[in-house]
């Protein structure tokens, strides 16, 4: 019922101002947003020079792969919490706080149930 009344409000919208698209006001248009680095045979060399451990390039070229991700992570994360993009709540009782943080995402109801099953078997395992 609830996706009938949303469409036909989606129609009316139209119907109202047929010159805006309200699908793509209401939700935005999708973006990837990231980082990329490069990493070219020259910067694995120097990286297998900094570190005698790795005895073979390609041992040198997977090392420096995860580094280089696990800087993209950090710094995503690090650009989401400086821009205010992650929302915090706080319950506070008397003796214990819960402190919860969250990034509002929109996926679809198949992920949304797959996140949903993660999420009560990680609770589970605690």
């Amino acid at each position: 019922m609830k996706e009938k009344v949303a469409h036909w409000l989606i129609r009316l919208a139209e119907w109202i101002c047929p010159t805006i698209n309200p699908v793509a006001d209401a939700w935005g248009v999708p973006k990837k947003l990231g980082l990329c680095y490069h990493v070219d045979k020259k910067d694995i060399r120097k990286y297998h020079k900094k570190h005698p451990e790795f005895h073979s390039f390609s041992a040198a070229k997977r090392a420096l792969m995860k580094e280089c991700m696990s800087n993209i992570g950090a710094t995503i994360a690090g650009t989401l919490a400086n821009e205010h993009l992650i929302h915090y709540e706080t319950k506070v009782g008397m003796n214990d706080a819960t402190i919860s943080g969250y990034i509002g995402i929109y996926v679809s109801k198949k992920k949304a149930s797959k996140i949903d099953q993660r999420a009560e078997a990680d609770r589970q395992s605690y």
